[in-house]
């Protein structure tokens, strides 16, 4: 697709994950895509390769829309109001990282605006953006993949914390006495007991063996659950079941109006009538962990945009800066 010069220019959303890259254009206006180009993975794990890559997505973009000047980025680890990367753990010398700056001088100073945000911030602001359920409220929202992350929306705005870490949901304390270590020094936190590796483990727990290890078999074992495993299904539903703490804890101290969950294993644990494994057991087990005048009002659903959110939500901050 490409797009004249006489019509408003799309944005270029992107989205860098721990090992690949998607992005789109997005109609701002509408808030929907209109063109996907194809992700890249990212084999080094270095910033030099992931800089390279998002350079090249820039100008493929601009090949498509030459009036293209606005880029939403959502980004692995933690983000500065002004748009500079702080760091992130998945990428060696990716931290204090200004794409502007980069991407303006990539592109010959085509690109003007470049609006940075946290994955799990750029998801919350998308589906508060995309999901009716939720416009006007206020939203907790959970991502649920190889970790787990999120964001909050309070009055429309979203909530960064005062050291721009808000939202680091995976970290919240389940099993205090858990014996194995997390990903950022502590035991016990929620993503060792309801990411996808959590969810592998479980299954591998119950006899099920899956040709792809770790949290990458979540796929294959969605597949066995569809096809009516108990197994596969009691494993994403005990998952969920231990979501549901963490929910319980931030819907104590937040009294959200509507909880979502996104992610790669909320879009794998999708039963084909509608329901959902994961989610609708996080949702059933949550309203037993808040206070009572929380629980009758809590709301806790399956997000809408799921592996999208992100995207949505960085094209709708560059949009609006």
């Amino acid at each position: 697709m490409t797009f004249a010069a006489d019509q408003t220019p799309p944005v270029l959303a992107i989205d860098i994950g721990a090992s690949s890259v998607k992005s789109a254009l997005v109609e701002s206006a509408s808030r929907t895509i209109v063109h996907r180009l194809p992700s890249a993975d990212i084999h080094t794990r270095t910033f030099p390769e992931l800089r390279s890559v998002v350079e090249r997505i820039v100008m493929g973009a601009l090949s498509h829309a030459p009036a293209l000047t606005r880029v939403g980025i959502s980004t692995t680890g933690s983000a500065s109001p002004d748009n500079v990367v702080i760091s992130s753990g998945f990428y060696a010398g990716y931290q204090n990282i200004d794409w502007l700056e980069g991407l303006r001088l990539a592109s010959g100073g085509r690109i003007q605006v470049a609006r940075v945000l946290n994955d799990g911030r750029a998801a919350a602001y998308g589906t508060f953006l995309a999901d009716d359920r939720a416009r006007g409220q206020h939203l907790v929202h959970f991502v649920v993949g190889t970790g787990i992350g999120g964001g909050m929306v309070h009055q429309g705005r979203l909530f960064h914390g005062a050291h721009h870490f808000a939202g680091a949901y995976g970290h919240i304390k389940v099993d205090p006495g858990g014996t194995d270590p997390c990903v950022c020094g502590g035991r016990g936190c929620v993503e060792l007991f309801a990411a996808a590796p959590a969810v592998a483990r479980l299954a591998a727990r119950a006899g099920l063996a899956l040709a792809v290890p770790g949290g990458s078999g979540v796929r294959e074992l969605a597949e066995l659950a569809r096809h009516g495993s108990e197994p596969a299904r009691e494993a994403f539903r005990t998952a969920g079941r231990w979501l549901a703490v963490a929910i319980g804890c931030v819907a104590n101290v937040c009294d959200p109006a509507i909880v979502t969950i996104g992610g790669g294993v909320v879009a794998a644990a999708q039963d084909g009538t509608g329901g959902n494994w994961y989610v609708d057991a996080a949702a059933a087990a949550a309203r037993g962990m808040v206070i009572p005048r929380i629980g009758e009002h809590l709301i806790v659903v399956e997000a809408s945009l799921l592996n999208d959110a992100a995207l949505i939500g960085a094209a709708a901050a560059a949009a609006e800066r």
